[in-house]
């Protein structure tokens, strides 16, 4: 794999790091709808990739919408594949696209694809964390400050009440990274047979869907 970016809608395979026994991939993701350049700001750091490490990561990818697309692209000019700042993680990203799927497949522990269970870094949208428990997958949520009505935060406490996930704020990223993994070891991955009762408790304790 070459280049460390792509178009809208293309493909975001990250940059190939030196080649590891099994893939760990980050995923984070701000969705489509409002800018979150402070998440991406905030990922797009040399702590951000050396917590990954830390924590046996391989790779990353972020969809980083259309108004973190600088942010994104500044950091790896100055720090292009190779650079110590990237400790070593192969890197990613495309602003959108309209289907998300592969992407999460791409974090989830299938051992024939020499995949481990990674995680997922989001806003704190319904949509996108309805997708990360179909696919069972660790999840750090983090509300979005600058939308007004925020009911984003409210969502990402309940997410985090019921361990489906932690709740991540901007400038406390890589301590719920260790969150996340230590609850990825206390609890199993959530079911797929279990969305169905999880997104109906869901709307009885939240009286909204963004």
């Amino acid at each position: 794999m070459s280049g460390h970016s792509a178009s809208r809608g293309g493909s975001a395979e990250p940059r190939a790091a030196t080649p590891p026994t099994m893939m760990k991939l980050c995923l984070v993701t701000v969705g489509a709808t409002a800018a979150f350049n402070t998440l991406i700001s905030e990922v797009m750091d040399e702590p951000f990739f050396a917590k990954l490490r830390q924590t046996g990561f391989t790779h990353l990818i972020v969809q980083y919408g259309e108004d973190g697309k600088d942010t994104f692209h500044g950091f790896l000019e100055k720090h292009p594949e190779g650079d110590p700042a990237l400790h070593g993680i192969g890197v990613g990203g495309f602003s959108l696209t309209a289907d998300m799927h592969p992407y999460f497949m791409m974090a989830k522990n299938r051992t024939a694809r020499n995949q481990e269970l990674g995680l997922v870094i989001c806003h704190s949208g319904t949509g996108t964390i309805l997708e990360a428990i179909r696919h069972g997958l660790p999840m750090v949520v983090v509300p979005n400050p600058n939308l007004a009505d925020n009911h984003q935060e409210d969502l990402a406490r309940k997410v985090d009440e019921l361990k489906w996930g932690i709740m991540g704020t901007i400038g406390n990223i890589l301590e719920a990274i260790d969150k996340a993994e230590e609850l990825r070891n206390e609890e199993p991955a959530v079911e797929e047979e279990s969305v169905d009762s999880m997104n109906l408790a869901m709307e009885d304790e939240l009286s909204f869907v963004d």
